[in-house]
């Protein structure tokens, strides 16, 4: 049981901490040429995560706008047959009766 118990504490300490390896810059000195690169790789992941969630976010849109587009095209194609019905009838009764 003791076996049990220490194998997750240790899966647990060893897997959080590879998890949350973040890089620190704080540790070097502002005025150095690793400086600037630890920042440069900062961003650089960081403008990563903000694509993808670009990527997710402008999907979604697509296909709600895509959607809604066909319901629109449904809606339209009835006025166009209304209207081409109004134009081809000569008197209003003509185009009051129903088909």
């Amino acid at each position: 049981m003791k076996l049990i118990k220490l194998i997750i504490i240790l899966y647990f300490v060893i897997f959080s901490y590879s998890f949350s390896t973040e890089k620190d810059c704080s540790g070097i000195d502002k005025l150095t040429k690793e400086y600037a690169k630890c920042i440069a790789d900062l961003a650089k992941e960081k403008g990563k995560e903000v694509k993808e969630k670009a990527k997710k976010k402008g999907k979604k849109v697509k296909d709600k706008v895509s959607s809604s587009n066909n319901e629109t095209k449904k809606k339209f194609s009835k006025f166009k047959k209304k209207l081409k019905k109004f134009k081809n009838s000569k008197t209003g009764s003509d185009f009051l009766k129903k088909e």
